[in-house]
């Protein structure tokens, strides 16, 4: 068993969100033969196959059922998640909370992630190709080939703000018209997208650490230590963690060994 606890941070919740809230505020205008403004109105987005809207489409072809969906319409899809070993961190190193639980010091921490592109797939459905290409020509300009996102994916507990970017790896048209007066045309411009995510472990729970001890020997075959150096960080008289020097508890104090010449015990913030 990988891990024994089960834990959940909704991270590829996280990334469907990000990537649809980038393409739910797209707007068409429609114009008249004069030049004038006729008709403005918001594409609307939904997460889920393309074949999915397309095989309703194709069951109501003479758009008179209350099922029909309107176009222009998009929806986009994960299509795949690949280990990213370029982008891989230090797994030892910790990821820490300002969490204060309960009052006694205690921090949430996480290890550092697991790097992995996931891909997306954005389809644009259109029954005209002008509508197509109006909604397509507001979505290029913004990657060049990429558009980054910064986004706090483990909480408002942590500090640490994660950038996402998103890549545009291509752009593709396809056109179902089949010469049939009672089929539907359907136009689809199909967008392939690279997101650069990241997985968390589980999140855990860790004390405060008020104080350390070092040893130092003289060589690998030393029994005892020639110096000992004990260090607390900034802890107030209280025994509260501080960043204030001014309200830190400092001391130190140098003792004569008859061995090894000096003991040393040192406490700074």
């Amino acid at each position: 068993m990988i891990n024994s606890s089960p834990f959940y941070n909704s991270l590829f919740k996280k990334y469907v969100v990000i990537f649809g809230t980038l393409f739910n505020n797209i707007k068409v205008e429609r114009k008249n033969s004069t030049g004038g403004l006729e008709q403005t109105f918001k594409i609307p987005i939904a997460y889920g196959p393309r074949e999915k809207f397309l095989a309703r489409i194709e069951d109501n072809p003479d758009a008179t059922a209350l099922t029909a969906i309107k176009l222009p319409r998009m929806s986009f899809e994960i299509t795949s998640v690949n280990y990213a070993p370029s982008r891989k961190l230090s797994t030892i190193n910790k990821i820490m909370s300002r969490k204060n639980i309960n009052g006694v010091n205690v921090y949430d921490k996480v290890f550092n992630p697991a790097p992995y592109d996931i891909g997306f797939r954005l389809d644009i459905m259109a029954k005209t190709m002008e509508d197509g290409l109006r909604i397509v020509e507001q979505i290029l300009p913004y990657f060049t080939p990429e558009w980054t996102v910064s986004a706090k994916l483990l909480g408002n507990d942590f500090d640490n703000v994660t950038d996402i970017p998103l890549i545009l790896d291509s752009v593709s048209i396809d056109d179902s018209y089949a010469a049939d007066f009672l089929t539907r045309r359907v136009l689809t411009f199909t967008l392939n997208f690279t997101m650069k995510g990241y997985f968390f472990g589980p999140v855990t729970e860790s004390k405060l650490i008020k104080l350390t001890t070092v040893n130092l020997y003289s060589d690998s075959t030393a029994n005892t230590g020639i110096v000992t150096t004990t260090i607390r960080p900034g802890l107030t008289a209280s025994g509260e963690p501080t960043s204030n020097a001014d309200l830190s508890v400092a001391f130190s104090q140098i003792e004569e060994d008859d061995n090894y010449g000096y003991i040393i015990t040192v406490e700074e913030p």
